[in-house]
């Protein structure tokens, strides 16, 4: 390979890894901020609707509220996922702890320990990943 060759060999190598790196840094970001907002979502509806209790009503309310979301914002909201939103609120009800536990994930993902509730977590984050790439590919 000639001199000129290897520039722009070079110079497409570079360009890659400055496009990887901040696809990666946007990932981060706005996986960082679908975690934020479910949390909102299932701090809301605990707090507010089902007044951290078990009620049918509030059962009612979820499902009817789930059915309204997901015509205007999609599947993501359906009913399932709403209830998941609700268990994330609960097990985590200060939002430091989230953020602090969310860094935590997107640093280190490859380490997970035997943890019911890390498992969960990662669970968790992987599904904001796949919400994200579903969003991005519609654009």
């Amino acid at each position: 390979m000639d001199k000129i060759q290897q520039n722009e060999q070079q110079l497409y190598t570079d360009i890659r890894q400055l496009i990887d790196d901040a696809r990666l840094m946007v990932s981060k970001v706005v996986a960082s901020g679908v975690t934020a907002l479910y949390w909102n979502i299932g701090i809301r509806i605990n707090k507010e609707i089902l007044n951290n209790q078990r009620a049918e009503y509030g059962q009612q309310i979820v499902a009817t509220l789930a059915r309204q979301l997901v015509q205007e914002y999609g599947n993501n909201f359906e009913e399932k996922n709403l209830r998941r939103i609700i268990q994330f609120a609960q097990l985590f009800p200060d939002a430091g702890i989230v953020a602090t536990l969310w860094r935590q994930l997107v640093q280190n993902t490859d380490y997970l320990p035997n943890n019911l509730l890390k498992q969960k977590l990662h669970q968790f984050m992987l599904a904001s990943k796949k919400h994200i790439e579903n969003h991005t590919d519609d654009e």
